[in-house]
């Protein structure tokens, strides 16, 4: 399974880290990826855009090699070894970028501390390929 954590306390500068447990690979290269369409909105969006310093780890906390491949994959070298990975996501509705405008409100994220946040699964939580069936825990 996918496990997901982040704290909502540590909100820093409209942006929150995330963690991910993940499932056992066993591959020795595996892609991360974040989704560039969703269903019904019928274009392009690039929800990799807005994540930042994307980690990964073994279990015991050694860096992985990860490079990325295009603006929604990473690729993670030694996969069959990866136990986490650690990204920050900033939120699309105050961002002023291209990329920010091309999301419609009803698909964006918000991260405002002390005030909301606006949560749309496809912004923050990626998936590995031929992972697809795994289960999430958030």
């Amino acid at each position: 399974s996918y496990q997901f954590s982040t704290d909502l306390n540590k909100a820093d500068n409209d942006k929150l880290e995330i963690e991910l447990i993940t499932p056992l690979i066993t591959e020795d290269k595996i892609v991360y990826r974040f989704p560039a369409m969703i269903p019904g909105t019928y274009k392009i969006l690039n929800f990799g855009y807005f994540i930042e310093g994307l980690k990964a780890f073994d279990k015991n906390g050694n860096e992985l090699a990860t490079n990325r491949l295009d603006i929604n994959s990473w690729e993670i070298s030694n996969s069959n070894q990866l136990y986490k990975l650690i990204y920050k996501v900033n939120d699309t509705f105050d961002d002023t970028s291209k990329e920010a405008k091309n999301i419609w409100p009803m698909a964006g994220t918000n991260i405002q501390a002390g005030k909301n946040f606006v949560f749309n699964n496809h912004g923050f939580f990626g998936y590995f390929d031929n992972y697809l069936n795994n289960e999430y825990i958030i």
